[in-house]
C-alpha cells in the first residue's frame, strides 16, 4: 500500500495519535513504525523545554525519493508512487518534457523520517525538500534555491544520493547562506545504475513493468526513463572512466534505449559544469556491498565487473571527489544510509562541529573482494527473479520494493517498548501478563526492560538476535538453526570454517541488512566446551559480560535471545543469574550514556516459557544492578511476520555429544593414572534434553591391555566383547547404567576431545546395541584446534554443487608400498566413473616435497584443492607433535609446520598412512614392536599436526590396516562423497568393510563436522 503524500506535520500527528496505524505499519513495517512513533512522541513531549540550535537543516532526498503528483484543476493526483495509477499505465504521464503539470508532492518517509525526527530531538530545525528528480540537476537547484534563501539563519544540507548533486549546485549559488553540506552516497562522478536502466537490466524496470499492464520493460525505458535528464546526468563521468564514453550514442551497444536528439550531450555538459565540493562539504561513502564498477562492450552486449568497494549502487571511486573538507567511510547500503544510527549520530556530530566516529580511509573499514564478472543475460535474469505474479502485483509490491537500490526501509532500529499498562480484567482462564519491578534504590537512575515472550524469535523485532553456542558443536538446531535456515546457511558455513568457534567469551557479529528478519544483526556468543555446572555458569557469566560490552560499543540498544546454555545441565535460574551478573558488570563500565534499554527473552514452548518467567523473577529477587530499575514484564507475542523467506525448514538431526578431557598423573611411573571426565548432552534422538556426566579413573596399562585386540584386526564377532571391556573402563558404571542411546535414530555421536582423550578408540563404542559408528556414525572434534579460523580451501555455498571437487592424490612417494599404488589406481578408477571431480596425481619419484607443496600451497583460487589424499609413509615427532608429517620422494618430509605456513590448505585430508612404514608392509624385525598406545599416540599426533595447521576435516587410521581394507574403504568413501555429507559417506564405507567380514572399519577416525560436505 502506498500512502498519499503527507506533510511532516501530518505524519507526526498520526504517529503521536496512533491514527491510521494499520496503513502506517503497512508502509513502514512494524519495527520502523514503532521507532518513528516513539521518536514523534518524544519530539512532541520535549519540544517546549529542549535547547534549539540556530539555523535550519534541510534533507535532500535521492533520485526517486520524492513523490510526484499531477496538479488537476480541483485536486492533485499521485502518480509516483501509486501502484493503482501505475497499473493503469499512467507512468507515461512522467515523460520528459512533460505535458502534465507534475510537481514534487512529498518524500518517501520510510527512508528519511527517522533522521529528521532524531535530529529534531537533538534541537535542530529540520525540514525535507522534495524535488522533481526527473529534471536536470541545475534546474532542480534553481527551483528550490528560493526556499534556501528564505530560511532564517545559517543553512545546513544533508543530501542523499542525487540530492548531493543538487547540494553542490545550491552551495555554489549560496556561499554565505549554506554553512555545511553532508553528502551520503552521492554519485559525484556517476554510477552504473543508469546504464543498467537504459539497457533494461535493472530490477526496478522489470518490477514496474510487472505492475504496469500497458508497458513492457523495453517500452518503459524507451518512452520514459531514457528521456530523464536527472538520470542521464548520473552516467559514469568520462573523467573517472576515460575509456567509457557514455554521453556518445555510438559508444552504446545496438539495441540500447537512448534519448532522442542531443539529450546525452546536454547531460554531459550539465555533469561537467556542476561545481565541485568545497571546504563546506563532508562526504560519507558507503562500502561493503557488491557494486557494478566497470564494463566491457562489444557490438551488441556488455559485460560488467563488480566488487564490494561500494554501497551496492555507487562505486567508491565514483563517489569520491576532490575538494571536500572531510571524507568518511561506513559499511552501508546505498538506499539505507539515512536510516543508519551511526550516520544519524555522525550528522549530529558534524553539524555540532565535532569529529564523527567514522573511518577516514576505506582500508580501515573493509577489504575489496575479488572482482566478479556479469554478462547481460545473468543480470537480466537476476532482475526478473522473484517478481510477483502479474495478478498479484498491485498488492504484493510495496514502495520499498519498487525503490530497491535507490531507497530502503531497512534500519538498525532500536525497538521502543511502550510504558507498562495496568492489567485489564478478562474472563479468560489464561493468567494475565505480569509486570515485576526490582530496584534497591528509591530513585533509580536508569531502567532496563526485560520482556518475556511466548513467541518464535523470528517474529520478534530487535536490534540484534543473540545466541550462545558451545565449543565443538557442529550442527545448529532449534532457534539458531531456524535463523540459519532463513539466512541460507550462513551461520553453518561460518561455523564450519572456524570463523565461529564457540570459544569461551568469543563474540561474533554477523550483519544481515538484506535478509528478511526483524533484526539487523545476529550475534553469536561462545560458551566454551561442555563441562560441569560451575564451568558452564562461569562461561555464561563471561559471555554476558563480553556480549554487553560489544553491544554498548556498537551502540545497540536492545536484543532478543533465548535462554543461553539451555539443556546443558544448570537450572535456568542459575543460568540467568550468571548471565545477568555478567551483563550488569559490563553495563556499569561501558554504558555511560545509558543507551541500552531492553532485553527480550523468547521461548516458543508454553511449558518452558512458564518456567523461564518464574526463573527470571527469582533471578532479580537476588541479583540487582546499583541505581537501576529492572522491569520484568510478560509481553504478548508480536504478529507473525508472514511466510518465511525460504521453504519450510526440515529439522537437521543433532547428534549426541560427548565432551571429554583427561588428566594424567604419575607420568614417570610404570602405570600412569588417567582421570577421564565426560559430559554428555543428548541429541535429536531424545524427546527431552538430558545431561549426564561420567568420571572414570584407570591405569594406562589397563587401557593398553583392552586396546590390544583392536590392533590385531579382530573379527566383527569379537568386537562387542572388546567394546564392553573398554566401555566399562573409560565410563563410570553409574553413567553406563543410566545412559540410553537411540540406536534406531541414526543421529550419531560426536566426540569433543582434548589431545590425550583423542588416543581412546571411541569408534568401538556399542553402548548396549550395535556399533554406533555403523548406525549414525561417530566423528570427533579436536578442541585444541577448534579456536583457530580455518584456512581451508572451501568452496562457496552457492557453487558447491556447480564446480568440480578438486582433489590431489599422492601415493607411494618412497616407491616401496605396492598396496598404496593399488589404492591410488582404485581411487582413480572410482572417480573417473563419476562426474564432478577434477583429479591431479603425484606418485612415486614425482611426489617430491617441492611438487607437493607447490600444488597444496597455491594461492590461486581457481587451482586450490578441496581434497588431499595421501597413501604412503608417515612419521611422528614425539618432542614436537606439530613437526609430525608425511614422507615424500627422496626421503623428504612434509611437516605439519609446513602445512601451517601455507596460505590455504585443503578442507579435507585423507591419510591412509602410518608412522615408520608400518602400513602395508612388515615391520623391521630389528625394531621394537609398538604397543597400541604407541600407535594411538603417533597417529593422534599426526592428526594433530594437520588440524592445528588449519585443516577442518581429517580422516586417518588408528592402527595399521591391510591393503585390501585401505583400498575398499577409500574407494567406497569417494563413491558417494559428491552427493553425501562427509559423515554419511564415512558410515557407508564402514558398513561396506563390515559387510565383507572385517572389523578394520573401527580403525578409521574422522575429525570434523559429520554434517558438512566437501
Amino acid at each position: 500500500m502506498s500512502l498519499p503524500p503527507l506533510s511532516e506535520e501530518e505524519l507526526d500527528a498520526l504517529l503521536v495519535s496512533g491514527d491510521r496505524e494499520a496503513e502506517l505499519r503497512d508502509s513502514f513495517g512494524d519495527p520502523l513504525y514503532e521507532e518513528l512513533r516513539h521518536l514523534a512522541r518524544q519530539d512532541q513531549a520535549t519540544r517546549p523545554t529542549r535547547k534549539s540550535h540556530s539555523g535550519q537543516v534541510f534533507i535532500l532526498p535521492g533520485i526517486m525519493g520524492s513523490k510526484l503528483s499531477v496538479r488537476e484543476p480541483r485536486d492533485t493526483d499521485l502518480v509516483w508512487l501509486n501502484p493503482l495509477a501505475l497499473r493503469m499505465g499512467r507512468i507515461s504521464e512522467l515523460k520528459y518534457p512533460d505535458s502534465h503539470d507534475i510537481f514534487a508532492s512529498g518524500i518517501f518517509h520510510f527512508a528519511y523520517t527517522r533522521m529528521r525526527l532524531a535530529l529534531q530531538l537533538k534541537g535542530y530545525k529540520v525540514q525535507h525538500i522534495p524535488f522533481d528528480w526527473r529534471h536536470s540537476v541545475p534546474d532542480i537547484a534553481n527551483k528550490i534555491s528560493p526556499l534556501i534563501e528564505q530560511a532564517t539563519g545559517p543553512v545546513s544540507l544533508i543530501c542523499h544520493s542525487m540530492g548531493g548533486l543538487v547540494g553542490r549546485a545550491l552551495a555554489a549559488g549560496n556561499r554565505e547562506k549554506i554553512r555545511n553540506v553532508i553528502t551520503l552516497g552521492t554519485p559525484n562522478r556517476g554510477s552504473y545504475a543508469p546504464v543498467t536502466v537504459l539497457r533494461g537490466l535493472h530490477k526496478n524496470v522489470h518490477l514496474l513493468a510487472r505492475l504496469d499492464k500497458t508497458h513492457s520493460p523495453k517500452q518503459l525505458v524507451d518512452q520514459v526513463m531514457c528521456r530523464l535528464p536527472g538520470l542521464l546526468e548520473m552516467l559514469p563521468s568520462p573523467d573517472a572512466r576515460p575509456a567509457e564514453h557514455w554521453f556518445k550514442t555510438d559508444f552504446w551497444p545496438s539495441g540500447t534505449s537512448l534519448p532522442p536528439g542531443d539529450a546525452l550531450a546536454l547531460a554531459a555538459t550539465a555533469q561537467s559544469d556542476l561545481p565541485p565540493p568545497d571546504d563546506r562539504f563532508t562526504q560519507i561513502i558507503g562500502l561493503g556491498h557488491e557494486t557494478l564498477r566497470g564494463v566491457k562492450i562489444d557490438s551488441d552486449s556488455m559485460e560488467f565487473t563488480s566488487d564490494t568497494d561500494g554501497d551496492g549502487t555507487v562505486p567508491r571511486d565514483l563517489a569520491e571527489m576532490d575538494g571536500a573538507a572531510n571524507r568518511y567511510y561506513v559499511e552501508g547500503e546505498h538506499g539505507g544510509l539515512c536510516n543508519q544510527s551511526l550516520l544519524i549520530k555522525a550528522c549530529d556530530d558534524i553539524l555540532s562541529g565535532r569529529k564523527p566516529s567514522l573511518a577516514t580511509t576505506p582500508d580501515a573499514l573493509s577489504r575489496r573482494t575479488t572482482p566478479k564478472t556479469h554478462d547481460e543475460k545473468t543480470l537480466r535474469s537476476a532482475a526478473r527473479s522473484g517478481l510477483p505474479r502479474e495478478a498479484d502485483a498491485p498488492d504484493a509490491v510495496s514502495d520499498a520494493a519498487l525503490l530497491e537500490g535507490f531507497l530502503a526501509a531497512t534500519a538498525d532500529l532500536q525497538p521502543i517498548q511502550p510504558a507498562p499498562e495496568p492489567p485489564v480484567p478478562t474472563p479468560q482462564p489464561e493468567p494475565e501478563p505480569q509486570t515485576h519491578v526490582y530496584t534497591r534504590q528509591r530513585t533509580a537512575l536508569r531502567r532496563i526492560n526485560i520482556n518475556v515472550m511466548n513467541a518464535d524469535i523470528l517474529d520478534v523485532p530487535a536490534d540484534a538476535y543473540v545466541f550462545g553456542i558451545f565449543e565443538g558443536v557442529t550442527t545448529l538446531g532449534g532457534a539458531i538453526g531456524a535463523v540459519d535456515h532463513e539466512l541460507g546457511g550462513i551461520l553453518s558455513a561460518l561455523l564450519a570454517d572456524g570463523q565461529i568457534s564457540g570459544r569461551k567469551g568469543e563474540v561474533s557479529f554477523i550483519p544481515i541488512p538484506r535478509h528478511h528478519l526483524r533484526t539487523s544483526h545476529v550475534v553469536i556468543v561462545g560458551l566454551g566446551p561442555f563441562g560441569p555446572e560451575d564451568t558452564i555458569l562461569s562461561a555464561v557469566r563471561v559471555a554476558g559480560r563480553n556480549l554487553m560490552r560489544s553491544l554498548c560499543i556498537s551502540e545497540v540498544a536492545s536484543f532478543a535471545s533465548i535462554l543461553p546454555g539451555a539443556g546443558s545441565g544448570p537450572a535456568p535460574v542459575k543460568i540467568f543469574q550468571a548471565l545477568f551478573t555478567g551483563i550488569f558488570e559490563a553495563l556499569e563500565d561501558w554504558d555511560e550514556d545509558q543507551s541500552f534499554s531492553c532485553i527480550r527473552i523468547c521461548e516458543f514452548d508454553k511449558d518452558r516459557y512458564t518456567g523461564i518467567v518464574r526463573s527470571l523473577n527469582k533471578t532479580f529477587a537476588d541479583v540487582n544492578m546499583p541505581d537501576c530499575e529492572i522491569v520484568v514484564q510478560e509481553k504478548p507475542a508480536p504478529a507473525a511476520r508472514g511466510p518465511r523467506r525460504n521453504a519450510p525448514r526440515q529439522r537437521q538431526p543433532l547428534p549426541d555429544i560427548f565432551t571429554v578431557r583427561a588428566e594424567i598423573t604419575g607420568v614417570e611411573t610404570a602405570n600412569p593414572r588417567i582421570a577421564l571426565f565426560l559430559h554428555h548432552v543428548s541429541g535429536s534422538g531424545r524427546t527431552r534434553a538430558s545431561v549426564q556426566t561420567s568420571e572414570a579413573h584407570f591405569g594406562l596399562n589397563d587401557l593398553t591391555t583392552r586396546m590390544e585386540p583392536l590392533s590385531k584386526s579382530p573379527s566383527p564377532d569379537q568386537l562387542p566383547k572388546i567394546a564392553d571391556e573398554i566401555e566399562h573402563l573409560i565410563l563410570h558404571r553409574d553413567f553406563l547404567d543410566a545412559f540410553e542411546y537411540d540406536h534406531d535414530s541414526g543421529y550419531g555421536l560426536q566426540i569433543i576431545c582434548d589431545a590425550w582423550a583423542s588416543r581412546i578408540p571411541w569408534e568401538v563404542l556399542h553402548l548396549g546395541g550395535p556399533p554406533i559408528a555403523l548406525n549414525g556414525g561417530i566423528s570427533r572434534w579436536y578442541l585444541p584446534a577448534a579456536a583457530g579460523v580455518s584456512r581451508s580451501a572451501r568452496r562457496p555455498l552457492q557453487v558447491r554443487s556447480a564446480r568440480d571437487i578438486r582433489m590431489l592424490l599422492v601415493s607411494d612417494p618412497t616407491e616401496n608400498l605396492r598396496g598404496a599404488r593399488a589404492e591410488a589406481e582404485a581411487i582413480k578408477s572410482t572417480l573417473l566413473g563419476h562426474d564432478g571431480f577434477a583429479l591431479r596425481t603425484k606418485s612415486g619419484a614425482e611426489a617430491t616435497l617441492h611438487a607437493v607443496t607447490e600444488l597444496l600451497g597455491c594461492s590461486d583460487s581457481d587451482k586450490l584443492f578441496d581434497v588431499f589424499h595421501y597413501a604412503g609413509h608417515a612419521f611422528f615427532e614425539a618432542t614436537d607433535r606439530a613437526r609430525s608429517g608425511l614422507v615424500l620422494a627422496g626421503n623428504q618430509y612434509l611437516h605439519g609446520t609446513d602445512i601451517a605456513q601455507m596460505a590455504q590448505v585443503p578442507g579435507f585430508v585423507f591419510l591412509n598412512a602410518c608412522e615408520s612404514g608400518r602400513v602395508r608392509k612388515a615391520p623391521d624385525p630389528d625394531a621394537a614392536e609398538p604397543t597400541p598406545q604407541d600407535f594411538a599416540a603417533r597417529n593422534s599426533g599426526l592428526a594433530e599436526a594437520f588440524l592445528l595447521a588449519g585443516v577442518r576435516h581429517l580422516v586417518g587410521t588408528f592402527w595399521p590396516v591391510y591393503d585390501d581394507t585401505a583400498l575398499q574403504f577409500s574407494s567406497m568413501f569417494y563413491e558417494g562423497i559428491r552427493n553425501e555429507t562427509i559423515g554419511a559417506a564415512l558410515t557407508r564405507a564402514r558398513r561396506d568393510v563390515n559387510a565383507k567380514g572385517s572389523a578394520e572399519w573401527v580403525n578409521y577416525i574422522h575429525y570434523g563436522a559429520a554434517n558438512d560436505r566437501i
